[in-house]
């Protein structure tokens, strides 16, 4: 299952300030009182229909982000995974195109290394007029995702030249044409 989301919000003159479109897939199972869904990363219909929207279109129709922010959401405890699930999430923000795009892929972990893969991912997508909002805590302030950025967890989020190999510019070298690469970022400098 696809889903897709369009919130709209507004100034105090009525005029729309704000768009977020946010989207994922699912896979559901069971019958009933047991049905139950689990997050789809590599989905080919999600892909088809968001393609206008991957990382690479992003990057070679708009170019290297003033900012990449990442996270790779920590385990709740009594939740370690596996098996739970927790996410990776990468932040491309166009503060002077007025939008930014976040990608929630599944946060993986190997030789102590979280490890993110963002064209697998989940997207959601902000417009506003650039002229509006001055800083990226302006604009998340309306995000309401549990897993993903929001006023709640921008804090938590780091620039990813400063946690991982790769600057802005790697990063978009890195991604521009369809890749299955991932990134990695080592678990202690996420530890509290």
């Amino acid at each position: 299952m696809t889903q897709f989301n369009i919130d709209y919000f507004y100034t105090d003159d009525n005029k729309i300030e704000q768009i977020n479109l946010s989207s994922g897939s699912w896979q559901l199972s069971g019958q009933n009182a047991n049905k139950s869904s689990a997050i789809v990363y590599d989905d080919k219909t999600y892909s088809e229909l968001t393609d206008f929207y991957s990382l690479n279109s992003i990057l070679n129709i708009h170019g290297i982000p003033q900012q990449i922010l990442i996270l790779p959401f920590p385990d709740d405890p009594g939740h370690p995974s596996p098996p739970a699930h927790y996410p990776f999430s990468f932040v491309l923000y166009y503060s002077d195109k007025g939008f930014l795009v976040e990608y929630s892929s599944s946060r993986d972990e190997q030789d102590g290394y979280y490890i993110g893969c963002p064209t697998e991912s989940h997207t959601k997508v902000s417009v506003w007029n650039s002229d509006s909002f001055a800083t990226i805590e302006n604009v998340v302030k309306y995000f309401s995702n549990i897993y993903g950025i929001n006023a709640a967890t921008i804090k938590d989020y780091r620039l990813i030249e400063d946690v991982t190999s790769l600057d802005p510019n790697a990063f978009y070298e890195t991604f521009k044409a369809q890749t299955n690469e991932c990134v990695k970022t080592p678990k202690t400098l996420w530890m509290p």
